[in-house]
């Protein structure tokens, strides 16, 4: 067991490695077109949304789903796994379909609220402000449906994890990271920072949809199932509020440095946006792979 332990953990260490690598490399392309010029900090604000949901949704839907649907494969019940899972992914999706449709119709009102520390600011003109404000939201509803993608994400590593496949679910990861790459010779020459938000949103749909082969391979089937009344989901929903609860309070921070960031002048958030990827690589390659 012990030697089982540590092979998955080596192996989520190497792949997270090569995904942070990635990451490093989807940060230096964005300082190298971007520098640290208002449209990065625009971006940034933006990206506080998707990248916080990205934090904290699929270690918390490992935690609610992983041990439901893992009690039933030790006992043979593969059949209600795989009902479970589409009842599972159909209520997930179904509520950051609903979170997407609102944050979409409000995201300017978000931004406005993650710049209020501008307000005053001699560092920020009002017309800096404004232009930032219109390019914020614009980017946030780029990257809105990131949510659901997200989602999506959280119940396939859940599901795949349950069967003891981590290798998957954590390439999905690099192949994030390689999609957005990919969006600066591709989108960015032609929608500058708006593409790189392009790229973002679809990183996350390609991270999802390289899962999709090894659930078949498992029989899941994506079929929606509205039926969620009955008792296994609803011991889930005894874990969801306190444990999705948990894991948000642990990631608010990715939420609250831009909004501390945003009244110290052009640049600021861009900056430190660059250095807290540096800083996280370590703790994301073992404490993570290890958890």
């Amino acid at each position: 067991m012990a030697q089982t332990v540590l092979r998955s953990a080596v192996v989520i260490m190497i792949v997270t490695l090569v995904g942070r690598v990635g990451g490093l490399l989807r940060e230096t392309l964005l300082a190298d077109s971007f520098g640290t010029s208002f449209e990065v900090d625009a971006y940034r604000y933006a990206f506080a949304i998707p990248s916080m949901i990205f934090l904290f949704v699929p270690g918390a839907l490992n935690a609610i789903f992983v041990p439901s649907i893992k009690s039933m494969l030790v006992n043979g019940n593969r059949e209600e796994a795989q009902v479970l899972f589409r009842k599972m992914m159909t209520v997930t999706v179904s509520i950051y379909f609903v979170i997407m449709a609102i944050g979409m119709l409000f995201s300017r009102e978000i931004i406005q609220l993650m710049t209020f520390m501008q307000n005053g600011s001699e560092a920020i003109t009002p017309e800096q402000r404004a232009a930032q404000l219109e390019m914020g939201a614009k980017l946030l509803q780029w990257m809105w449906p990131s949510a659901v993608f997200i989602a999506l994400i959280g119940v396939f590593q859940a599901t795949l994890n349950a069967h003891q496949q981590f290798f998957i679910p954590q390439l999905s990861t690099v192949v994030n990271s390689l999609i957005v790459c990919t969006a600066y010779p591709l989108l960015v020459p032609f929608y500058g920072i708006y593409g790189v938000a392009m790229g973002t949103t679809l990183g996350f749909l390609f991270a999802a949809l390289s899962m999709i082969y090894a659930l078949k391979k498992e029989r899941y089937s994506l079929a929606p199932d509205f039926r969620w009344n009955d008792t296994e989901m609803k011991k889930i929903g005894e874990r969801f509020i306190p444990i999705m609860l948990g894991s948000l309070i642990t990631q608010v921070y990715t939420f609250i440095y831009p909004v501390l960031a945003s009244g110290l002048g052009e640049g600021r958030v861009a900056a430190l946006g660059y250095a807290n990827i540096v800083y996280q690589l370590p703790t994301a390659i073992f404490v993570a792979a290890f958890t």
